[in-house]
């Protein structure tokens, strides 16, 4: 890790942050609230740094699992890098229903016997996007974002575990129950989500469902798993609690008892990382900004370079034509690729900011209605008064202004208007239409043609 960094655990609900300095943690925190949508992580996010001091910029360690996140296990057959990949997106693409789109990842693995296997994961878009989007709006860069599992891998031969052996691990939070049966050197091969966590009166059901995990993998791999690990936070009468249940050893992981485990596991954890969620361009922080900048020094690079060269070599003006001519041609190559490097950030770009535009509470929700609602406008029509108030549930929008033009123009405008702020991306709620006021005041003769029309339109951005 660099001199300071960030971790994140946001596991079942419950959100921790640390700030490392030099590899030790120097502030924690715990929000006291349950993480249920994806509005809940930016509050609690927001509560962080408020409280840990969120300073300049910085890298973050994301460990995530969630009631939506899968994992399946399966072997497949021999193949390189690229066709695995093609393999699996299929797999994900046939899960895939509608605009729900879906991020994955996976961990592979070569087994003694020449065998392989993949551990895929899968998460919604929606949630992942969030989470990038609400860090690196903070400054903060995510390096790595991985399931329970990743963590649990990279733990298992820390334990002292012979490499050929399969074991069980328990992983048990306050309201879930993660089971992981894995290989001694780190693979981890099937993952159990529990509904039922820490209290007491379910660790009868868990010591059932650690026989039954058992009994499932041995008749699956045809090994024999002789004990089970119990790692991360948990009450100190767990073992008396599961009594003599379950059949095979349990052992209790004390160096693991730590409410930051997770966090600190993750911070930890090496580079070279397989199911990781952060792509590449994610963990660069690679924008479009930076490619242009990127593109400009370039070019300027060149420039300068053909200049020198010019000047350096005049009696040897072939050889220059030479050089600036694959300078040029190796600047158009760098520039094709900056420009679909472009084109994938731009689509990126376009759905976050679609997914940030239609939070309700997003922090920059009036200042992007105010400045999309001149193009909202038609032309006869003029603002005169505009308030985005914040309430609990949305923003109260309330918008006055007139017009002149005749009154067939009036209301053609005014219903193009209320139209394109009930609609997509805004999906306003509107609850006081100008048709009322503005019909009650023709009736009553207040307005007449020729003269200045009021309309006042009142709603709420959900």
């Amino acid at each position: 890790m660099k001199v300071t960094g960030y971790a994140i655990s946001c596991i079942y609900g419950d959100f921790r942050m640390a700030r490392y300095e030099r590899d030790v943690v120097v502030e924690d925190f715990k929000w006291s609230g349950t993480v249920e949508s994806n509005s809940d992580f930016v509050n609690a996010l927001r509560d962080a740094r408020a409280s840990i001091g969120i300073k300049g910029k910085g890298r973050v360690s994301i460990v995530h699992e969630h009631d939506l996140h899968t994992h399946t296990h399966f072997e497949i057959p021999r193949m390189d890098r690229r066709d695995l990949e093609k393999y699996l997106q299929r797999k994900v693409d046939q899960q895939t229903e509608g605009e729900n789109e879906l991020s994955w990842c996976y961990h592979e693995a070569k087994h003694g016997d020449g065998t392989e296997s993949v551990l895929l994961h899968i998460l919604p878009k929606k949630i992942v996007d969030t989470i990038f989007v609400a860090c690196t709006s903070m400054g903060l860069t995510p390096k790595r974002f991985v399931p329970l599992t990743e963590i649990i891998s990279n733990y298992l031969p820390k334990l002292g575990i012979d490499e050929q052996e399969m074991v069980l691990v328990v992983a048990l939070f306050s309201n879930r129950a993660e089971i992981v049966v894995g290989m001694g050197d780190g693979e981890a091969l099937f993952v159990r989500e529990l509904s039922f966590g820490t209290s007491s009166k379910f660790h009868e059901r868990l010591a059932l469902d650690i026989n039954r995990t058992v009994r499932y993998a041995q008749q699956q791999t045809g090994k024999t798993i002789s004990q089970a690990w119990i790692i991360g936070d948990r009450p100190n009468d767990i073992l008396t609690s599961l009594g003599d249940t379950p059949k095979i050893e349990i052992h209790l992981d004390e160096k693991s008892n730590d409410p930051i485990f997770w966090m600190n596991e993750a911070a930890h954890l090496p580079n070279s990382l397989s199911a990781n969620f952060a792509s590449a361009l994610v963990q660069r922080n690679i924008t479009r900004e930076s490619i242009r900048r990127t593109g400009v020094w370039l070019t300027l690079l060149l420039l300068i370079s053909a200049a020198t060269l010019t000047a350096s070599f005049n009696k040897k003006t072939t050889v220059a034509a030479a050089t600036v001519g694959a300078l040029t041609s190796e600047n158009h190559h760098l520039g094709s690729q900056i420009d679909e490097l472009d084109l994938m950030i731009s689509m990126a770009d376009q759905k976050r900011d679609r997914l940030a535009n239609l939070q309700s509470n997003s922090f920059n929700m009036p200042g992007i209605f105010l400045l999309h609602l001149s193009k909202l406008t038609p032309t006869p029509l003029v603002l005169h008064d505009v308030e985005v108030i914040s309430e609990r549930t949305g923003w109260k929008v309330s918008i006055k202004g007139s017009s002149a033009h005749q009154f067939d123009s009036i209301h053609d405008a005014l219903a193009e208007f209320e139209q394109a702020l009930s609609t997509k991306p805004w999906n306003m709620n509107v609850t006081k239409s100008w048709r009322i006021e503005w019909y009650r005041q023709l009736k009553s003769g207040l307005l007449r043609e020729g003269k200045t029309a009021p309309f006042e339109i009142v709603g709420l951005l959900q």
